[in-house]
């Protein structure tokens, strides 16, 4: 299998799981884990395009590095939206509920005005699982061809 893909595959892979341990941890109803959920896949996704594109640096130029890197990913992105979506729906059916509940609770206890956490919980409240799954793979695919295009200026062939 070609790194590319292999290191797609483990990208989606690795943030699904992830996704799947915030609930079963009971993460996910503290406010934070989202930001880290995110960052922690931001991070996964950048180890995944440089261990792909060292691996392809002998054979690929620039360009060809940056297309390796959205190979990486796109498939990463469809198994980070399968896994998304099919948490949210499937598995764990409550669980915008539940941290829609928590987010309301801590905004409250904060102390933030009726209007502010009203405003603030629309946002989370309009969250669905496909558009939540879409974003991730969205976010995959857009961290790749950052990562990739960085990534290959250094790792490329003639380099």
């Amino acid at each position: 299998m070609n790194p590319p893909v292999r290191f797609g595959l483990i990208l989606g892979i690795v943030v699904a799981a992830l996704g799947y341990v915030v609930p079963i941890a009971g993460l996910h109803t503290n406010p934070i884990m989202p930001a880290v959920f995110v960052t922690a896949a931001v991070v996964v996704n950048v180890v995944c395009v440089f261990l792909a594109l060292r691996q392809t640096a002998a054979d690929a130029a620039w360009m060809g590095q940056v297309v390796n890197a959205l190979i990486v990913g796109g498939i990463g992105a469809v198994l980070i939206f399968a896994g998304s979506w099919t948490m949210t729906t499937w598995v764990f059916p409550e669980y915008y509920a539940e941290y829609a509940a928590a987010m309301r609770e801590t905004l409250t206890a904060a102390g933030l005005p009726e209007a502010q956490v009203v405003a603030q919980m629309a946002a989370i409240e309009d969250a669905t699982p496909a558009g939540s799954a879409f974003s991730g793979a969205i976010g995959a695919i857009i961290t790749s061809a950052v990562a990739g295009a960085v990534v290959g200026f250094f790792k490329r062939q003639g380099r």
